[in-house]
């Protein structure tokens, strides 16, 4: 069985493993240069670091079991701090009714997430500066096209894992996929995460900070993940702005965004100023479903070879798309014993 994915976040990563351990063939494409997508780690002169997802929250028993294994492997630790609110003053979280959750545990993927990533691929192909344009299917299987017309295939089967806005205008070219786009509204909306490695440490045990009634949504001292981090004596702090903030200003000067940036923690922590001594920032346009918008389940075409889902097909965070991954599994698996 050849199948080809695209998309190397983590759907499309926990799906090549499972793929894989079950003896397909499976070739992973990607659109830029690395894995993970939305939960990527970035790796710089002065630092690496978080740039996507800083924490993961983890609240039912599979996807417990499945981050518990992750730490058995390795690649991931329990995160051992609270988390804390700010709006004025600084409050620990009420764990034990979190949004009105089951309890929460949290998790860190210390080297990042792209590290786990590459251990999920290992045993498939995977293809990066390959961004999908289109679709040909050939009484062989499926053929992907790049955008510079470079050919991928024959598979037998073809997944879509992108986020959904990316998803959808590659289901055009599938002709019985038009029921289900037709029917399936999502809006999505952006996000600025800003990276600043500090001269001056602040002294804190607020390392998981989620702002309210904000332009900035969270705050993560990231140097706290310690297990295979950059030495470095300086602490680097991701600041991720709300997603109102990044819709109202996605060109927003460089200076203007940092400076928002220093002057939250400044506030935050009651430091009169910050030294930055370095700083990367990242634009997230599509970084997740937009508030209220329902997840819109697994596409399966009526042809049985074509399969598209990820994250936003069951809610717009790391344990949907775990719920996406095994979802698109048992889907392929299913119709392959049904063939066979």
């Amino acid at each position: 069985m050849r199948i080809g994915i695209v998309g190397a976040g983590v759907t499309g990563c926990l799906l090549a493993n499972k793929l894989t351990n079950s003896g397909a063939d499976v070739t992973v494409l990607e659109k830029s240069r690395g894995t993970a997508g939305r939960a990527c780690h970035k790796k710089t002169e002065w630092g690496s670091f978080d740039m996507g997802a800083p924490v993961i929250p983890a609240y039912n028993d599979a996807f417990l079991t499945f981050m518990e294994r992750c730490v058995s492997d390795g690649v991931a630790v329990r995160w051992p701090d609270k988390a804390f609110t700010y709006n004025g003053e600084l409050n620990a979280k009420n764990d034990d009714a979190d949004e009105g959750k089951q309890p929460v545990t949290r998790y860190a993927f210390p080297r990042g997430v792209n590290d786990a990533c590459q251990r999920w691929l290992q045993g498939s192909e995977l293809k990066t500066q390959a961004k999908v344009a289109h679709f040909q299917r050939l009484p062989e299987g499926w053929l992907l096209w790049d955008e510079q017309e470079g050919s991928y295939g024959l598979f037998d089967s073809i997944v879509m894992t992108a986020p959904w806005p990316q998803t959808r205008l590659l289901l055009e070219d599938i002709p019985d996929a038009d029921e289900f786009t037709g029917k399936t509204s999502q809006n999505w909306t952006s996000c600025w995460s800003v990276a600043m490695e500090i001269a001056q440490p602040i002294n804190t045990h607020a390392k998981l900070i989620h702002v309210e009634q904000s332009d900035i949504q969270v705050v993560c001292l990231d140097t706290s993940k310690t297990l295979s981090r950059s030495p470095n004596i300086h602490q680097t702090w991701v600041v991720y702005f709300s997603h109102e903030f990044s819709d109202r200003h996605p060109q927003i000067d460089e200076d203007a965004l940092l400076a928002t940036a220093k002057q939250t923690l400044c506030d935050m922590f009651g430091v009169s100023a910050l030294k930055v001594t370095s700083s990367y920032r990242h634009y997230w346009r599509f970084a997740r479903p937009a508030l209220g918008e329902a997840p819109i389940g697994i596409f399966q075409s009526k042809c049985n070879t074509v399969f598209a889902g990820g994250d936003w097909s069951f809610g717009a965070s790391f344990q949907a798309a775990f719920q996406a991954s095994n979802s698109l599994f048992e889907s392929i698996i299913a119709q392959t014993t049904k063939e066979g």
